[in-house]
């Protein structure tokens, strides 16, 4: 047997032993399935919510007992979908081994459509391991585990059909694209790599029908990893801005960047020095590739930090310093925003209140660098349900006497429960 043949020969029997390991995916579910999840909402559901938008359905949008999560800390923190637990007064989460658990509410964000959720387990969970959703190639084997029609713990086995998918519209979110079958009930469930780490949360599928149709799409987990991270930490996601709405365009001269069409925080805007009618054509030294890769940018960018524009402005280029605000999130129209500041001041928090409400700050403000807009409400302090107003002056005056620390949860203008932990003389 010549050379050739050889290696023809071990060439093929490798083939053969590599396609016999990857016949079945057993002992990785087997891993795998504790780390998962089944979800249970009891929800008031709206008659004339709509089931389809645009064919992407966000499958339990409009039902009340399906979803699924996956288990991010061995103590009961539980990663699912928004709208998985969307107006829900009661939620259950099922565990691998049969046990039902409530679950409140750690925090969410309506942007990624990601919530944290927690349980108070009788032993220690299986938590995942995240992946590295950047390393991540088009073509590489995913497996799927989720509650699809609410049957239990299913697995279905698919390859990353495409990347950067952009399907939600905003610029927060770009998504993988699945054949693996997800269907309604898979929401917030976990799309695994083959080596059993998390590289994406399932949150989406394309269908007419509502049933999988090998189009699924998952959040890439660099992403989901951040915005848990800072739901555990805060109860709520901190966005950056630069309090400008913009839009694409290119001038008579050929040079195209990002036209500043109007202000949404009017003074943070003007403080910066921009004007309108001003094209943003880099970002710290970087062309400006487009809206939605220059918004993100500034949105994970730290609060109060600055950024370097190139900008062009009456047929001649200058170069700007601009200070990054937070971005407020837009009120209710039932919801009356306060402009004034009115009430007690606090000169502990640098914050205005009205009984529990904050109604304005100073420019010093610990709470604003936490977060927390006007409008919001206090509904407790270390966990424990506020009496009185009088309480409420104590306890803040006494820890900050005594350089001890805070937990405030929070309720914004929107309804949306968030927390803030507060650290006197630090």
């Amino acid at each position: 047997m010549n050379c050739k043949k050889i290696i023809l020969v071990f060439l093929f029997q490798f083939v053969v032993l590599t396609a016999k390991a990857q016949t079945s995916f057993a002992p990785l579910v087997e891993e795998l399935m504790p780390m998962v999840v089944n979800i249970s909402t009891d929800v008031e559901i709206e008659k004339d919510a709509p089931e389809v938008q645009n064919s992407l359905i966000f499958e339990e949008k409009n039902r009340e007992n399906l979803g699924s999560g996956f288990v991010v800390d061995e103590q009961g923190y539980i990663v699912t979908n928004a709208h998985v637990i969307e107006k829900a007064s009661k939620i259950s989460v099922v565990t691998s081994d049969g046990k039902v658990y409530k679950a409140e509410v750690v925090g969410q964000d309506s942007k990624t459509d990601i919530a944290l959720i927690k349980i108070k387990p009788a032993k220690s969970l299986t938590a995942v391991v995240f992946g590295n959703s950047d390393e991540a190639k088009v073509g590489d084997w995913v497996l799927a585990i989720g509650n699809p029609f609410g049957l239990g713990s299913s697995v279905s086995a698919g390859i990353i059909s495409a990347k950067a998918r952009d399907i939600a519209q905003n610029s927060y979110t770009n998504y993988f694209q699945t054949d693996a079958a997800i269907n309604q009930g898979n929401s917030g469930g976990p799309m695994f790599n083959i080596n059993g780490e998390v590289i994406g949360i399932n949150s989406a599928i394309f269908s007419s029908s509502g049933d999988s149709v090998g189009v699924g799409f998952a959040l890439p987990s660099n992403e989901v990893k951040r915005i848990v991270e800072e739901l555990k930490s805060k109860g709520k996601v901190i966005r950056s801005w630069l309090g400008i709405e913009l839009k694409k365009a290119t001038t008579a001269d050929g040079i195209s960047g990002l036209v500043i069409t109007s202000f949404t925080d009017e003074k943070l805007a003007k403080n910066n020095g921009f004007e309108i009618g001003d094209m943003i054509l880099e970002l710290n030294s970087n062309p400006v590739v487009s809206m939605k890769s220059f918004c993100y940018d500034i949105s994970v960018s730290e609060p109060d930090s600055k950024v370097k524009l190139k900008i062009w402005r009456d047929g001649k280029i200058i170069e700007q310093t601009a200070k990054l605000g937070i971005m407020q999130e837009k009120v209710s129209e039932n919801k009356k925003e306060i402009q004034i500041p009115t009430g007690e001041f606090y000169s502990e928090l640098g914050a205005y209140f009205d009984g529990l409400k904050v109604t304005g700050f100073d420019k010093e403000s610990v709470l604003i660098s936490n977060g927390v807009s006007i409008g919001d409400e206090v509904v407790k302090i270390n966990g424990n349900d506020i009496i009185s107003v009088d309480d409420f002056n104590f306890i803040i005056k006494d820890s900050y006497l005594s350089q001890g620390s805070l937990r405030f949860d929070m309720i914004d203008a929107n309804n949306q429960a968030y927390f803030v932990v507060l650290k006197f003389g630090n």
